[in-house]
């Protein structure tokens, strides 16, 4: 899973077909906050968002939220 930080108005997350959800500066501290889901099926839900996930992105998503976190966040 790619980030792409789009400075003052969100982020997008790309999976690795090229599909992509955007998260907001103000919906990315509930997102970081753990308020999504990730199905049975591995897809990564957060409001009307939908996103599949690899099993490699999956295990990966941790260092993600952090990124999210420690990064994007702080730049805020």
């Amino acid at each position: 899973m790619r980030v792409i930080n789009l400075d003052d108005t969100g982020v997008k997350l790309l999976n690795d077909k090229k599909n992509q959800i955007y998260i907001t500066k103000d919906d990315l501290v509930n997102f970081v906050a753990g308020q999504y889901t990730i199905t049975e099926d591995q897809v990564l839900v957060f409001g009307e968002n939908q996103l599949t996930l690899s099993s490699e992105e999956i295990k990966d998503f941790p260092i993600i939220l952090k990124y999210l976190k420690n990064e994007v966040l702080k730049q805020s």
